[in-house]
Order: structure tokens, then C-alpha cells, then sequence
């Protein structure tokens, strides 16, 4: 159940109404306590619109978590740390009122997220992505469509750091209120210009498959290392060795819990699987990795030989 667009006023300070420069901005509210996590849900209940959005370690662990799930009011914002709360299914409730909507920018790996981690169901979805692909704007990336309509920037430089880490940085506070805080007004601009332009049920279909997204467990792909870039230029014995090292790699980084890259890269087993050198001191790789696993990557250079 979409609600309608909401009128946005702009005032002569030339922001939306909802809308402050983030240094005007009151700091926003860290839930990381099972009072705080009540007190918070109470708070939200009635609410016609929540604006959501996660940050996960993705870029640290092999087996990445929802770290940190943003909720943005018109009137507050709050970061719930999913690391220091025993659990978050006290927001069960909200996320599944059809009376609620939910609003993300990029919806999908959010919802799946969350359905994974926290068995969360939705309804009642808007997704400024989305709605922006539909209407055919230029800019659909978060950061690209607040600075385009509300002259608002967005500093991106916390975006890729350990969310799983802690205690968090209050630059990492500051990055990820930012990502819900103006969700809300762009939502409000989206579904005027859907209406205005005859694409509102469009869009409404759209919305409406989202809350059916069923996470699925992705196997590893022991025949991965074709999708790496180079790969198909190798020949058949240096593909023999990549597919060695690709086994190699994902059973390191299962064991110490990184993402693959973290322990290899990509271009790195391509030009090991070129070159196929026998010698731990001839391997091209830094000191540091030579020494943690120059051993088990001669192995396996043996075996794909």
C-alpha cells in the first residue's frame, strides 16, 4: 500500500523544507542497547514513512553481517548497531506494517540482507533507485541525485571502511545518517514527478516485488575463476593452474574469514598462473604474502602443472 506524494515546500534558504545542510544537522541517535532498541521502536510505531539502509563488512569478511541498520524520520535519525544488540527483531513489527512505508535507494541487497541475517519480512516498499530508473533521470546513484536536485553532497570517503570494527568513528556515525537523513524528500520528489508523469503504477508494480525477494544461499563455484578478467586469454595449462589457486584462495579466506581479495587478488593469480613459479622466493607477491602462504601456492602451482 504506497502512499501518495507528499508536498515538499522550498524555502528561501533554497533546501527543502526536510532538507539542512549536514553541519545544521542534530547528531543522530545510536541505538546499541535493548532499552535503546525499545525506546527507538516505540518512537517509530505510527510513523507513515521510515527511511532505511545497511552497512555491512562485506569488504572484510567472507562471512559478511549487517553491521549497522540506518532509520531515518522526518524528524530524527538512528543507527541501530546489529553488532552490540543481542538481536534486532524487536522491528519486525514495523518493517512488516503494510500502514508503514519503507523507503530504500537500491532496495535489494538491503532487503536480502536483512531477510538473511534476521528472517525480516516487508511490505509496502519504495525504492528511490527504482523510481529514478523509471523516470529516466541521468543521475540514480544516491549521491549523484542529492546533489542534482537538492544541491546537497555526500562524503562518500567512510563508504568503504570495516563496519564490523568497534567501537564505530564518529565520521562513520556521520557517513551513515546521511544515507537515510534525505531519503525521504527525494522520495517525496520521485512520487510527485511518477504522478505528474502518468508512471505511478508503474512504478507501484515495481515496488511491489520487492518485499517477495527470497534470499539464496550461492554456493561456491569451484568453475568461478572463468568470470575473472584475463581469464579466457590464458591457455589450457595456465588455466589448469588458475583453477588450482582460485581452490586455493576461497579455502583461505573461508579459514581466516577475508574476502578472496583480501588474500590474493584477481590479477595476481593470473600472472601466477602465467609465469608458474616453482620457488617460494620466486613467486610474485609482496613479502608479507610470501611468507603467510608462498608454501600452499607453490603446492598448488604444482598440482594445476
Amino acid at each position: 500500500m504506497l502512499t501518495p506524494p507528499s508536498t515538499v515546500s522550498t524555502p528561501a534558504s533554497g533546501y527543502p523544507a526536510a532538507l539542512a545542510p549536514d553541519r545544521d544537522l542534530p547528531p543522530p541517535v545510536l541505538v546499541d542497547t535493548p532499552a535503546g532498541l525499545q525506546a527507538m521502536v516505540t518512537a517509530l510505531t505510527g510513523e507513515p514513512s521510515l527511511a532505511l539502509d545497511t552497512e555491512s563488512n562485506s569488504l572484510y569478511r567472507y562471512f559478511h553481517k549487517v553491521c549497522v541498520l540506518q532509520i531515518s524520520t522526518r524528524r530524527a535519525d538512528y543507527l541501530v548497531d546489529a553488532q552490540r544488540l543481542p538481536n534486532i527483531s524487536a522491528l519486525q513489527p514495523l518493517l512488516a506494517d503494510e500502514h508503514i512505508e519503507k523507503v530504500f535507494h537500491a532496495a535489494e541487497n538491503d532487503i536480502l540482507l536483512l531477510k538473511r541475517d534476521h528472517g525480516f519480512s516487508f511490505t509496502n516498499v519504495f525504492d528511490t533507485m527504482l523510481a529514478a530508473r523509471i523516470l529516466g533521470w541521468a543521475h540514480v546513484g544516491l549521491a549523484g541525485a542529492l546533489k542534482e536536485h537538492f544541491d546537497i553532497e555526500l562524503d562518500k570517503r567512510e563508504q568503504l571502511t570495516d563496519w564490523g570494527q568497534r567501537p564505530l568513528t564518529q565520521a562513520q556515525l556521520n557517513y551513515a545518517r546521511m544515507d537515510t537523513h534525505y531519503l525521504l524528500p527525494l522520495r517525496d520528489l520521485l512520487a510527485t514527478e511518477l504522478q505528474n508523469r502518468k508512471r505511478w503504477r508503474e512504478a507501484r508494480e515495481a515496488f511491489a516485488a520487492l518485499p517477495n525477494l527470497v534470499f539464496v544461499e550461492k554456493p561456491f563455484d569451484p568453475d568461478g575463476f572463468w568470470r575473472m578478467k584475463s581469464a579466457r586469454d590464458l591457455r589450457p595449462s595456465e588455466l589448469a593452474v588458475l583453477r588450482e589457486l582460485y581452490l586455493w584462495r576461497d579455502e583461505q579466506a573461508r579459514a581466516l574469514d577475508r574476502p578472496p581479495f583480501k588474500v590474493v587478488g584477481d590479477d595476481a593469480l593470473i600472472r601466477l598462473s602465467q609465469l608458474q613459479p616453482q620457488r617460494v622466493g620466486d613467486l610474485p607477491l609482496s613479502p608479507r604474502q610470501v611468507e603467510r602462504y608462498g608454501r600452499p601456492i607453490v603446492a598448488a602451482i604444482g598440482r594445476g602443472r
